[in-house]
């Protein structure tokens, strides 16, 4: 089943309620870097763990929640869409 998710008035994706959310194009690791923003510091401006960071940008974890996304991309600055799907 698809829903539709509105993302901070930011942006609005669907995904798959049940399977969770298939990425695309995981661009997470070149646009921390581009920033100089070590994995340390995203985990804990996000409070996601780094091993779960680690996995979402090698693609061994491939679903993660919106609300995941939605703070990876915040603090990255960027929109859940130019994160995950581009």
């Amino acid at each position: 089943m698809l829903k539709t998710v509105d993302l901070s008035k930011r942006h609005m994706i669907r995904y798959c309620h049940l399977g969770g959310v298939s990425m695309y194009n995981n661009n997470m690791k070149n646009m921390r870097i581009k920033k100089g923003i070590s994995l340390t510091m995203l985990s804990t401006a996000t409070g996601i763990s780094m091993g779960y960071l680690s996995h979402l940008e090698s693609g061994t974890r491939k679903n993660p929640s919106v609300e995941m996304m939605d703070r990876i991309a915040k603090f990255l600055n960027e929109t859940v869409t130019e994160v995950f799907f581009k």
